[in-house]
């Protein structure tokens, strides 16, 4: 028995197979990630290393070198490039396009604890994964009401503290491109007459807030069976604290920093303007992660098939033929979304397009078996046998 002939004497079977097919096609379809185009991502990755008050090329000697000694062993590695600027050192690692990127961040991370050491004040580094072909697809721009005088770059400490982190949270989204807005921060203007009374200068002035703006650890103390750990906290809480610094002592007279300067709060220097319908704004960008929903495909397959059908309709001028060739097409497509489930593929325009394409090869063959059975039909046969 061939399957032509199993198929139309097991006529219960094949629905109940077709009935499997759409179920599992319609699941397949409802859980396969919509992208515009396929998944062809070369994982990057960036170490970025913060280095308060260092220079480029302290960052390049002490921080960079070091890291890229270790790093350049690293299976997969096709590019590494490196910058160095103030305070901040980065480098980005390139990885052959189906590199696993999970794999490639444990590796990563493994080899920058090889490093000996980094230098006193250096901030642990901070390992970030992207993919080099990614880039916001969501944007989203963070204005003020209407009647708020403050700018909208104010509120960049605000989104930071206590907006990020539900939108970092989402699923789906890999990071998030912030543009425009001012952290705030702590200014304190120095009295010129004041410091000089005292003989002091600003590059002493700045060493003094330093060394007491930091906590540091004292080792262990023992007592009795057990072990305490003493550590002394002295990093600034509050303006209070940074305004009863004292900068100069001579014995008798102590001066405080709230004596030669005032400290009020503030706002860093804006570094660029962000503007959207003419107002002062906040950039968001969302960066998916690759294998995220993106966009809501439309419903162009199903206009596809519908145009196939009445074009069928036309040159067949058969209700009955038209209609088995219109139940093969969807049967056909939405099967193939299992198997693009249980493969691990997504939906996007390519894929689209294949299906189209293979739905057309459909109609054609569905069109030449249709006619050849009709052929049969008209010689006198009974249609189980032209079939």
């Amino acid at each position: 028995m061939n399957l032509i002939q199993f198929c139309i004497e097991k006529r219960v079977t094949v629905i109940v197979g077709v009935v499997f097919i759409l179920l599992f096609g319609w699941l397949g379809l409802t859980r396969m990630p919509y992208q515009l185009s396929p998944t062809v991502v070369e994982p990057e990755i960036s170490v970025t290393t913060n280095w308060q008050g260092a220079t480029p090329y302290e960052v390049e000697r002490d921080i960079i070198e070091e890291q890229e000694k270790v790093l350049k062993g690293i299976p997969g590695l096709i590019e590494m490039e490196s910058t160095s600027s103030n305070s901040q050192g980065t480098v980005t690692l390139k990885f052959a396009i189906g590199t696993d990127l999970n794999s490639a961040l444990l590796r990563v991370s493994n080899k920058l604890d090889e490093v000996p050491s980094y230098p006193e004040n250096v901030e642990k580094p901070i390992i970030t994964a992207t993919g080099s072909a990614t880039s916001p697809v969501v944007w989203m721009v963070l204005k003020t009401v209407e009647g708020n005088s403050a700018s909208a770059y104010t509120y960049l400490t605000y989104f930071e503290n206590y907006i990020r982190q539900y939108l970092e949270r989402t699923p789906g989204v890999a990071e998030l491109f912030i543009g425009g807005g001012t952290e705030k921060e702590l200014h304190i203007e120095v009295s010129a007459e004041r410091l000089a009374a005292h003989g002091l200068t600003i590059p002493r002035l700045i060493e003094i807030l330093r060394a007491e703006n930091v906590d540091i650890a004292a080792g262990t103390l023992g007592v009795g069976r057990r072990d305490y750990r003493i550590r002394t906290t002295a990093e600034f809480r509050s303006k209070e604290e940074i305004e009863d610094v004292i900068v100069f002592s001579t014995g008798q007279r102590r001066v405080r920093l709230a004596d030669i300067a005032t400290v009020r709060d503030g706002y860093e220097k804006r570094a660029a303007a962000t503007l959207h319908m003419g107002r002062e704004g906040i950039a968001i960008g969302v960066k998916p992660e690759p294998d995220a929903n993106i966009l809501e495909l439309t419903d162009q397959l199903l206009l596809g098939s519908v145009l196939a059908i009445i074009v069928l309709m036309v040159f067949l001028r058969r209700i009955a033929s038209t209609l088995v060739v219109a139940a093969a097409i969807p049967v056909s497509a939405v099967g193939t979304f299992a198997f693009m489930d249980l493969l691990g593929r997504n939906l996007n325009v390519v894929s689209l397009a294949g299906i189209a394409f293979a739905a057309g090869m459909l109609v054609d063959n569905a069109i030449v078996v249709l006619e050849n059975i009709d052929r049969h039909r008209s010689m006198g046969k009974r249609p189980y046998l032209a079939a």
